[in-house]
């Protein structure tokens, strides 16, 4: 299995996050744990799989969970560090 991320893909991920937030604030690292977590969630939601995780998302160097029930970020290493949304 290829494990490298094509540039083109990189370029677009940047691209659709500064859409999103008005700057690219992850790395690229965080754009693909973003990319993956968010198509597993949704994967795992249509297929009714339980228990699932929660989105991740890189925000000024932190990771969070995307919290869309809560609407809010919750840090992943500090659960009292959140950003509502």
């Amino acid at each position: 299995m290829n494990n490298t991320i094509q540039p083109h893909y990189i370029e677009r991920l940047k691209r659709i996050q500064e859409c999103e937030y008005g700057s690219a604030t992850a790395s690229v690292e965080g754009l693909i744990e973003q990319a993956i977590s968010t198509y597993l969630y949704e994967k795992e939601t249509l297929l009714e799989i339980t228990p699932r995780m929660l989105p991740v998302v890189e925000i000024e160097g932190k990771r969070y969970y995307q919290d869309d029930r809560l609407t809010e970020y919750r840090n992943v290493e500090n659960p009292h560090d959140r950003i509502a949304y």
